[in-house]
């Protein structure tokens, strides 16, 4: 009889935890890197795709179409994603061992990446993640500060 109730509490923990996020969360999420960053690489005049960093953790994917009409008037769509859970490995300071990571399931490791951040001329952030992994090679991957008007 112990073992079963020993056995439901587990479960009710692991229940609870997947709720909460808390077994995706393995490091701290540094409000420096929250916010939403347009992927340079992925984005068109008429596309945008962008990473939205919250300050929870939650990684979601948000993708902004623009459409115009024969009466040439426009309009656009936005639809949001959730995508996994971020956060940091190492500490911020470290710029040359941090990493940002991410994690899509509870039972898989986290993928990481070291990233740089800085500051464009007009005020806007840069990060660029270093090694991403995209096809068969890895490359930089630039993503610049979406500021809402």
């Amino acid at each position: 009889m112990r073992m079963k109730a020993r056995n439901l509490a587990l479960l009710a923990a692991m229940c609870v935890g997947c709720a909460s996020g808390s077994f995706l969360h393995s490091g701290p999420r540094p409000p420096e890197l929250v916010g939403t960053w347009v992927d340079s690489a992925a984005s068109t005049p008429a596309d945008t795709l962008a990473w939205v960093l919250a300050s929870d953790g939650d990684y979601r994917t948000l993708t902004i179409r623009a459409r115009s009409d024969s009466r040439e008037s426009s309009a656009s769509t936005a639809e949001e994603h959730h995508y996994a859970q971020w956060y940091l490995s190492g500490s911020f300071a470290d710029t040359l061992g941090r990493e940002f990571c991410f994690k899509r399931r509870a039972r898989d490791g986290g993928s990481c990446m070291r990233f740089r951040l800085d500051t464009l001329a007009d005020g806007r952030r840069r990060l660029r993640m270093l090694g991403y992994a995209n096809e068969s090679h890895p490359r930089e991957r630039v993503l610049t500060e979406r500021l809402l008007r």
